[in-house]
C-alpha cells in the first residue's frame, strides 16, 4: 500500500505502473529510437536497429539482452550490440538489432506505424516505443 512506502523508496525518475490483478508492476519509460525510420517490407537487408535510451538512475549496461522484444514477438540477437551516445545527447543508449524478416512479418503498411520494445533492466521491465514510416513498394 502507497501509506506503507518510505519516502526514500519512492523513485526520483518518472516510471509507468501497470497493474494485475495481484500486483503492480514498475515500467521504466524508455527512449527508443528504431532504424530506418521508413521500412520497406520488399527490402532485403539482414537486420533493422534500435537503440534504447534509459532515464537517469538506470544502466543501459545492465539491461537483459535476451530480454528485448519488438512489438512482444521479434527477439534481440544477442550480437552485435552496442554501447554508445548515437544521438549525441549525453545520455548512453543501447544499440541492439532485430531480424529483418521477422519484423516486416509484423508490421503493417501505414503512415504511422507504433514499434513498441520492451525488455528488463536490472530485473525492473522498460518499455518504449517509436513511430515509424511502413512502405511496401
Amino acid at each position: 500500500m502507497a501509506e506503507d512506502v518510505q519516502i526514500s523508496d519512492i523513485p526520483s525518475q518518472g516510471y509507468i505502473a501497470r497493474s494485475t490483478e495481484t500486483e503492480v508492476i514498475q515500467i521504466i519509460p524508455a527512449t527508443v529510437d528504431f532504424d530506418p525510420d521508413t521500412l520497406n517490407l520488399k527490402a532485403q537487408g539482414k537486420w533493422v536497429t534500435v537503440y534504447i535510451e534509459l532515464p537517469m538512475g538506470h544502466d543501459v549496461a545492465q539491461i537483459d539482452i535476451s530480454s528485448i522484444t519488438l512489438n512482444g514477438a521479434a527477439p534481440a540477437i544477442a550480437k552485435p550490440t552496442e554501447l554508445g551516445d548515437y544521438d549525441a545527447d549525453e545520455v548512453p543508449d543501447l544499440m541492439v538489432k532485430f531480424d529483418r524478416s521477422g519484423v516486416q512479418a509484423l508490421l503493417e503498411v501505414g503512415e504511422e506505424v507504433e514499434v513498441t520494445i520492451t525488455g528488463k533492466v536490472a530485473g525492473i521491465t522498460f518499455d518504449g516505443s517509436d513511430t515509424i514510416r511502413v512502405i511496401d513498394k
